[in-house]
């Protein structure tokens, strides 16, 4: 991978705040949590989440979920991420409820998901990643871009020009 330095490009915003490269073809987005940033770049639209896995009081958050017949961290982290980078590959973010996009329940152990959203059509899979222990990471994208997604783990240390 060609790493390029000195290069600027301008930032703007969608309706809901999703960043967007002004004049190039290129989707990005990015997640933070605990000591982690992640950021994904493809050719069409694409959302990322991860999530440090702590403890959380599950029950504050069931009304997000109303697929799943129990909730604790176990099923909440892996679902909140794939959610999460549903709404944010479609540009409306946590403006969304989380409660009106499902998870058919065959799906929900697995890694790869094709999450129903009940107001809005959209042709969007979602991938969950173990990339780090301790953190769910979920990408959400077009079914192409999700098989051709090659995983890079960097230093800050590594993106530092010399």
């Amino acid at each position: 991978m060609e790493k390029k330095f000195g290069q600027s490009c301008t930032f703007t915003q969608e309706q809901y705040g999703k960043p967007r490269i002004k004049d190039q073809d290129v989707h990005f987005n990015c997640s933070h949590s605990g000591d982690w940033v992640v950021c994904v770049f493809a050719d069409e639209e694409i959302g990322i989440d991860i999530e440090q896995m702590k403890p959380i009081q599950t029950d504050l958050y069931t009304a997000c979920f109303p697929e799943c017949n129990h909730l604790n961290e176990q099923i909440f982290f892996p679902l909140w991420t794939v959610k999460e980078a549903y709404v944010k590959a479609t540009g409306c973010g946590l403006y969304k409820e989380l409660s009106t996009i499902l998870i058919q329940e065959a799906q929900l152990e697995s890694d790869c998901m094709t999450p129903i959203d009940l107001q809005k059509k959209h042709s969007f899979s979602c991938r969950r990643i173990n990339l780090i222990k301790g953190y769910a990471l979920a990408i959400c994208g077009t079914k192409k871009d999700l098989e051709s997604i090659e995983i890079i783990k960097e230093t800050i240390e590594s993106l530092t020009p010399h």
